[in-house]
């Protein structure tokens, strides 16, 4: 198995910390993507939509939302979508607290 497949299905939880050190791993993602552009990202959700793919978005790699954590039970295919190289910032709202990376 690809360590980049690896290290995109799992977070820094001691939950998954613990599974990853002794190998309990039940469900990996089977396809790690990088978009660099709104227009990418647009494109993959198509596909996936299209083909009834699962994706998983990938910031930190915290896991504090469990969204990393894929259901064992999951049956279509996984893909991992990296946003590490959407890494530019479009516009930042001070008074909302908001940004549009």
């Amino acid at each position: 198995m690809k360590w980049e497949r690896i290290m995109h299905s799992h977070g820094a939880t001691f939950q998954e910390i613990s599974a990853l050190r002794y190998g309990k791993f039940d469900r990996f993602v089977d396809v790690v993507v990088y978009p660099a552009t709104t227009e990418q990202v647009v494109e993959i959700v198509r596909i996936a939509d299209q083909h009834n793919v699962c994706l998983v978005p990938y910031g930190g790699g915290t896991n504090v939302t469990q969204s990393l954590m894929i259901n064992t039970t999951e049956k279509r295919m996984v893909v991992s979508i990296d946003m590490a190289r959407m890494n530019a910032i479009r516009w930042v709202d001070k008074e909302n607290n908001m940004a549009c990376v």
